[in-house]
């Protein structure tokens, strides 16, 4: 369900910024009525999607589709919120300066950047304006403190005309890619994630014999790769995801973080490690012992 959280990032900042919110279940907070654009620039591309908020249920247009977002996605990303609140205090992980007052678009926003208390660094930037419920702009920069996505805000109101919206023909938001994959060689997993390394097997006897990359419904957002290691017939896939602006950043060793287990869509990865620096998930796919499987992913990460 990750692949699905970026785009939904400044809904899901108004839901956080509201206690409310996150103390009911499911529907019973109901968002106003609402429609927005966002346009996003990485890696040369630029693409734009618009979010509709009606009577309470989230619609995203992307591509020429239109999509809404179910009870079932709906409870799945309420736990990635808490789950994400709930591992770590940004507080001590993040340092937040108030630069100014500057006009984007036309809307007048108090510019706000966000460094790295372990490095330092420049992590984000956002331009946020008190009548909009999203931030107007935001910069998110590498762990060497570059800049590598840019999302603007075009378009908000909170009176949409949704006279030309045909909501009936909304497909329900994927939990998972299309089925669609393609294999990919060894050269070119290691320019996805040179942090990996291949030459490791989870245990004796394995060896890995295929690597796949998945085509998810934002697949110019996000990669999701499912490797897969064989002995004698038997197999054992895990699987790496996260958003590909970051994906192949190498983290520090106190970026790694062990995980009992993770949730992609309808799958559980257990156990699991999350990459702090770059917000990237990989774990076991099929049951592995616990001490196996963490003694595999400690040894895995190139550090």
């Amino acid at each position: 369900m990750r692949k699905f959280v970026l785009l939904l990032i400044p809904l899901l900042l108004l839901l956080n910024c509201s206690s409310s919110a996150l103390a009911q279940d499911n529907y019973d907070f109901i968002l106003p009525d609402m429609s927005y654009v966002i346009e996003k620039e990485a890696e040369g591309e630029l693409f734009k999607t618009r979010l509709y908020c009606k009577d309470g249920v989230i619609y995203v247009e992307l591509e020429d589709t239109l999509w809404v977002l179910q009870q079932e996605a709906w409870d799945l990303l309420q736990t990635e919120i808490n789950s994400y609140l709930a591992e770590k205090d940004p507080q001590e992980l993040y340092e937040v300066q108030e630069v100014g007052e500057e006009i984007i678009n036309s809307w007048k926003a108090t510019r706000y950047r966000v460094f790295s208390k372990e490095t330092g660094l420049l992590f984000s930037e956002s331009w946020n304006n008190p009548d909009v419920f999203v931030p107007v702009k935001q910069i998110l920069y590498d762990q060497e403190g570059r800049p590598i996505s840019v999302e603007t805000l075009l378009e908000f109101t909170l009176d949409p005309d949704f006279q030309d919206v045909d909501f009936s023909a909304a497909q329900p938001l994927p939990l998972g890619g299309s089925g669609v994959s393609t294999i990919l060689t060894a050269e070119e997993f290691k320019e996805l994630a040179p942090w990996y390394d291949c030459q490791q097997v989870p245990l004796p006897g394995f060896e890995l014999t295929k690597i796949e990359q998945k085509s998810p419904a934002l697949a110019g957002t996000y990669i999701e790769l499912v490797l897969t290691y064989s002995r004698e017939g038997e197999n054992m896939r895990l699987m790496i995801f996260g958003e590909k602006d970051r994906f192949s950043q190498r983290p520090r060793p106190s970026q790694v973080l062990h995980l009992l287990r993770v949730r992609s869509g309808d799958t559980q990865l257990r156990p699991a490690v999350k990459l702090e620096n770059s917000q990237v998930f990989l774990g076991f796919m099929d049951p592995i012992v616990f001490s196996d499987g963490e003694r595999f992913l400690r040894s895995v990460i190139l550090k």
